[in-house]
């Protein structure tokens, strides 16, 4: 050691010399005097404990660091007692005491007059519990550190009393009894001096209890407990922090503060600062506690009184609750207050002034990543709303009940210790919240009141009562004899509305209104979510702006919504700014109706419409927000209405400018318009009134099925814009049937945009009686496109009007794609994709344009199709300038056009499209496939393409044509491919079934068949009218070619060769697919050699006989038919067998037969008999 300088010497215990010579100079220390070398720290036994007098030894190695151990001391069971007459550890001081075997109490009291000094280490060398008592004070300086595995109790208690009435006294010191002492139930503390103080600077932290008490606590530094952390003040706890030391209390279990007079914490300065529970949190005083800090807690947080009852909160500044229970104060009064709680809570009437100024609120720009995260609130509603909350720059009431503690990961881990885990030692009691009147008095405030926020689900909650919800600058919006009068007499404040989000299971009462408006800023946004319901009657929600700003989005999430007699849920704009949107979720039902008082007068309830607003009034400039509805079942009865428009409906006034929103409805159940008479039609509209200029928003529509009664779908646009676009998602039906039932998505005459697309996919689609859907533009723009999806589609005309029968076209029922005769574009496409379709009775399916641009294209994709007196039509009208569209079919099974059924492109003036048909089969009974082009310039007609791999049957006048009519036009072209049998049935009326590919003043078309075989009485020659045969026809100023190509060498042509329905073959039963027996039938061909797998047998002589052409270019076979044999007859069963004989007619022509052989039967079709595998 170097000269001068004296190390502390001890005898029997006791400090005898302390000095230090630094530079020559010895400088002496009083027994009470501070300085930073630990050395000179004074630690001092007294004589109360005789020969079990403390012991230090100093400069021993504890925990594997130099520290000061202290030993001996009095044991009394478990128990082990030290008494010091001065007791202080400095600064960079290791003190420990010694931990014998067996002792669990370690318990110290210092019995001078000094407070004792904490500027270092003091702990325990075991798992003891340290017992330290000062009836002068203990001040723990800030580089003071406890390390107590056990619990640290500090006290300027002047005594601690024990269960059994033992006691153990500072002020007057006793040996204790030679007994065994039970610390543990019934310690007490003795009386406090209210002058007396614990300070504490540092980082106190314990194993288990910590436990500080006097007259008053001064804290600014750290308190960690692995259990229960108590601070009790006689007199006023102060509790402080700075922007260098944060302050922490941090319980694994019990945390209780209680000061007397007061309780002020004022520690927000720093991020880090808080109060943290792994059980319940009490603030107790007789006064109003002011408690600016954050609240983290495992169990239930009280602030209230010493008799028990709710004590008022005030919080200049902003604080932050999180509880795993019950939160329960009064009163409220301050700056933002955020309250999550996994239970109730319960607060009074609650006035919000002012925001935080610090990075201590929950924000997501908090640099505690902690509170960060709580920033981000989704609610529970269908969309997953998000909703941020920062309290530093929005006056902020956020209240958050029935939290499930554990999904948020326990205590934020913010203190030096690290993480504690809440042991939950308060169950929550309910996810309720009971509040009062709720009144933001600052511009942008946001309220949020839920029980759905990482809710816990076993937690049950009543209804929700908010009498009046104000976070508006109090304008008010009246209307009086249609004129707005505005109203601020109850004006708040300046700048933008408060939002409102309420997300609460069990039901919301809204007994007055909630309202977010304002006319000098933007207007809060309202969210309501309830797994109850919610009930408008003649009430309101409104967020209307006024000014420049916004108006606000009103969101609400519930179980059912019934709002009648002129309820009204409202956003609007009646200045310079956007609309808002208004969104609905209701698991069960909503329902708008518009009820009619029953009095003689019968007059309405409300002149109001009941429902949904949303508009852009008249002179405003801006954008509307649109309507969203999600629900289990919609109604509107009677009239209801859900409206989103750019500008009001007279034709009069001032222009209004901006895009009107879209209407979403999404079901699980039905969605249903119905209204009783034509008059009052229940409709969902989006638009741009006549004195607008933006675009018409969507409208969609998903749910099991979709019903609309004397109902309307309209997007249109009646000034300068596009339509929007109608999509329909039913997983059953949609029907439209009677009244003004249609879509219709439009650009007016006066309009300036485009029609907009209409989508349906659903199982079944009956648009009946004059259901129509149409998507269409008068105006400049093009028509929309039209697409349908599902498993079954009828479109049929006939319906009952005033009980007569209704013909087209004065309620046509279709699909129509248009551009009307003053429009300027192109007409949209029509796609259909289903199992089956069947278009009757005048039905139409329609992609036309009649003015300037193209007609739109047909795409049909089904199992089967029939059009049945329909029509599918792709068509340039006599006014239109453009090509007509293509259609295409692709049918998996077959396709029927019968009875005056027409498929159809074609052009009056330009250039037809292409028809081009796959199918297995195709039946044309009195059904025309149509391309019609008329050119005055030299260019190629329409096409028409028909891919059939089975069968084709021509009846009954059925026409397929491909002609051009102008001059110099040519013809389309007709080809039939994939080897089909190709049946044309004798004619049975004057014009028979034709082919043609004609131009009369022009090239005519080509015409190419590849079949498998053709059938009957159709041949290459001109189809002259009433000629009474099925013709074949490419003539034109120049012909076409015809080029008929057969796999099977076998053509019927001979008039009445075929009956005018095939003939059925019979079988014998054995030898049908599938029958396991072993019998055989080969027939070796000619000379012996199988017949190709193509071939067909025939009781024909094999024949090649060529007709004479009159132009040298038609190859044509004929069959001729051998004289009748009469067939043989067998008693009973008829059974097909190997030849048995031959028959030589009188031509010298040779037949193997079953048996001799006589006739033959006229039609080709025969029976043969004899058993299956007999030889």
């Amino acid at each position: 050691m170097g000269a001068g300088k004296r190390l502390l010497t001890l005898t029997g215990g006791w400090a005898t010399a302390m000095s230090l010579t630094l530079g020559g100079v010895t400088v002496g220390i009083s027994g009470n005097c501070l300085l930073a070398d630990y050395a000179l720290a004074d630690i001092v036994p007294d004589q109360t404990l005789g020969a079990e007098g403390s012991v230090v030894i100093p400069n021993t190695t504890v925990r594997g660091e130099i520290a000061d151990k202290i030993e001996g001391g009095a044991t009394r069971g478990a128990n082990l007692f030290h008494s010091f007459q001065e007791f202080n550890v400095g600064e960079l001081q290791r003190v420990y005491f010694a931990n014998p075997s067996g002792i669990e109490n370690i318990l110290t009291r210092v019995t001078g007059g000094n407070l004792s000094n904490i500027l270092g280490t003091l702990g325990v060398d075991g798992a003891a519990n340290l017992f330290l008592l000062n009836p002068n004070g203990m001040v723990f300086g800030p580089n003071a550190r406890l390390d107590v595995a056990g619990s640290f109790f500090a006290s300027t208690a002047n005594s601690l009393v024990f269960g059994d009435g033992v006691e153990f006294s500072a002020t007057s010191p006793q040996a204790p009894p030679l007994l065994t002492i039970n610390i543990t139930p019934g310690l007490q503390y003795g009386k406090y001096d209210p002058r007396t103080t614990i300070t504490n600077a540092g980082n106190l932290a314990a194993g288990k209890d910590l436990t500080l008490a006097a007259g008053n606590l001064d804290l600014q530094g750290q308190l960690d407990a692995g259990r229960n952390l108590t601070l009790l003040a006689e007199d006023t706890v102060n509790i402080t922090d700075s922007v260098a030391q944060p302050f922490v209390a941090n319980a694994g279990g019990l945390l209780v503060i209680q000061g007397n007079q007061s309780i002020t914490i004022a520690a927000k300065n720093h991020v880090l600062s808080g109060l943290f529970a792994g059980s319940d949190l009490r603030l107790r005083s007789h006064n109003p506690i002011t408690g600016d800090t954050n609240y983290t807690v495992g169990g239930n947080i009280t602030i209230e009184q010493l008799d028990g009852n709710p004590g008022n909160f005030i919080s200049p500044n902003d604080p932050i609750i999180l509880a795993n229970g019950d939160v329960s104060l009064g009163n409220y009064t301050g700056a933002s207050l955020h309250i999550l709680a996994g239970g109730s809570v319960r607060v009074g009437d609650i006035e919000i002034n002012s925001t935080d100024t610090g990075d201590n609120t929950i924000s997501p720009d908090n640099s505690n990543p902690f509170l960060a995260s709580l920033a981000n609130v989704t609610l529970s509603d269908e969309a997953a709303t998000s909703v941020v909350i920062d309290g530093s720059n929005q006056p902020t009431l956020d209240i958050r009940a029935g939290i499930d503690w554990t999904l948020l990961g326990g205590f934020p881990g913010n203190t030096d210790s690290g993480n504690l885990v809440p042991n939950f030692g308060s169950a929550a009691t309910s996810a309720n919240i009971e509040i009062g009147k709720i009144e933001i008095k600052a511009p942008n405030g946001l309220v949020l009141l839920t029980n759905q926020y990482q809710a816990n689900p076993s937690l049950v909650s009543d209804t929700l009562k908010i009498s009046k919800l104000l976070t508006g600058d109090g304008t008010v919006a009246k209307v009086v004899n249609n004129k707005l009068e505005v109203d601020q007499s109850n004006k708040r404040f300046s700048g933008n509305g408060g939002s409102v989000y309420i997300d609460y299971r069990g039901g919301i009462d809204i007994s007055d209104r909630i309202d977010a408006s304002s006319a000098s800023g933007q207007a809060g946004d309202i969210t309501l979510i309830t797994n109850g319901q919610i009930s408008l009657d003649k009430s309101f929600i409104i967020s209307n702006t006024f000014g420049n700003k916004k108006g606000g989005d009103i969101t609400i999430d519930t179980g059912s919504l019934y709002a009648k007699n002129g309820a009204q849920i409202e956003t609007s704009t009646f200045g310079q700014a956007d609309a808002g949107k208004i969104t609905i979720v209701a698991d069960e039902t909503v329902t708008f109706e518009r009820f009619v008082n029953k009095s003689p007068n019968n007059k309405n309830i409300s002149n109001r419409a009941t429902g949904p607003v949303n508009i852009i009034r008249e002179g405003a400039r801006g954008n509307s927000g649109g309507i969203f509805i999600t629900t289990g079942s919609l109604f509107l009865i009677d009239g209801a209405q859900l409206q989103v428009r750019v500008g009001d409906r007279q034709t009069k006034g001032q222009k209004s400018v901006g895009n009107s929103g879209d209407i979403k409805i999404v079901a699980r159940d039905q969605v249903s318009f119905r209204t009783k008479n034509e008059d009052s039609s229940g409709t969902a509209i989006t638009s741009i009134e006549n004195k607008g200029e933006g675009k018409a928003g969507n409208i969609r529509i998903e749910a099991r099925s979709v019903s609309l009664t004397n109902g309307s779908l309209q997007s249109n646009t009646q000034g300068q814009g596009n339509a929007g676009s109608v999509t329909i998602i039913a997983t059953e039906t949609v029907t439209f049937d009677r009244g003004p039932n249609s879509i219709l998505s439009r650009v007016n005459k006066e309009g300036n945009g485009n029609g907009g697309k209409v989508l349906i996919e659903t199982g079944s689609l009956f648009l009946t009686n004059g259901g129509a859907i149409m998507s269409q533009t008068e105006g400049k723009g093009d028509g929309g496109n039209v697409k349908i999806i599902a498993d079954q589609v009828i479109f049929d005309e006939v319906r009952m009007k005033d009980g007569k029968l209704c013909k087209v076209p004065i309620c046509p029922s279709g699909v129509f794609s248009r551009v009307l005769e003053t429009g300027m574009g192109n007409g949209g496409e029509i796609k259909i994709n289903a199992n089956s379709m069947a278009v009757t009775n005048g039905a139409k399916l329609d992609a036309s344009t009649n003015g300037n641009g193209k007609g739109g294209p047909i795409e049909l994709t089904t199992n089967t199709l029939t059009v049945n007196d329909g029509v599918i039509s792709s068509a340039a009208g006599d006014q239109a300038t453009g090509q007509a569209g293509r259609i295409t079919i692709d049918t998996i099974d077959s396709l029927k056009v019968e009875d005056g059924g027409i498929i159809t492109v074609r052009s009056e003036e330009g250039l037809a499209g292409n028809l081009k048909i796959k199918a297995n089969s195709l039946l044309l009974n009195k059904g025309k496939l149509l391309a019609q082009t008329k050119l005055s310039r030299s260019e190629d007609g329409a096409n028409i393409t028909l891919n059939i791999s089975d069968l084709i049957q021509i009846k009954n006048e059925s026409l397929i044509s491909a002609q051009a009519s102008g001059v110099k036009a040519t013809g389309g072209n007709i080809t039939i491919n994939n080897n089909p049998f190709l049946i044309a049935f004798p004619a049975t009326s004057p014009n028979g079934s034709d082919i043609i590919a004609k131009a009369p003043m022009g090239q005519g078309g080509n015409i190419i068949i590849n079949a498998f075989s053709i059938f009957g009485d159709i041949q290459e020659r001109p189809a002259l009218p009433d000629n009474g045969t099925n013709d074949i026809d490419a003539t034109g100023s120049t012909d076409g070619d015809v080029s008929l190509n057969t796999t099977n060498d076998f053509l019927e042509r001979e008039p009445n060769s075929l009956p005018t329905e095939p003939g059925n073959d019979q079988l014998y039963q054995r030898c049908q697919p599938g029958n396991s027996t072993g019998s055989r039938l080969i027939n070796t061909g000619r000379g012996g050699l199988p017949p190709r797998p193509g071939e067909i047998s025939s009781n024909s002589p094999w024949e090649d006989l060529r007709r004479p052409s009159a132009r040298g270019r038609y190859r044509s076979r004929t069959a001729f038919v051998n004289p009748p044999i009469k067939p043989p007859t067998t008693p009973k069963r008829k059974r097909i067998i190997e030849a048995q004989g031959i028959m030589i007619d009188a031509e010298g022509n040779i037949f193997l037969t079953a048996n001799p052989t006589t006739t033959v039967t006229p039609d080709g079709s025969w029976r043969l008999s004899g058993k299956c595998g007999q030889r």
